[in-house]
């Protein structure tokens, strides 16, 4: 697939902070742990 541009990028902030323990920081911007997987949403604009 070929992609003209990404639109939006989701961060999946209170999930990816829930799991990497770092929620009761904060839950409003990304804070994760390094070595541990992470999920985040693309989306994008096809050709």
């Amino acid at each position: 697939m070929v992609v003209s541009a990404v639109m939006k990028v989701d961060l999946q902030c209170v999930k990816n902070n829930t799991d990497h323990h770092t929620n009761e920081i904060t839950v409003e911007r990304l804070i994760i742990r390094r070595g541990q997987a992470f999920s985040l949403i693309l989306s994008a604009e096809r050709l």
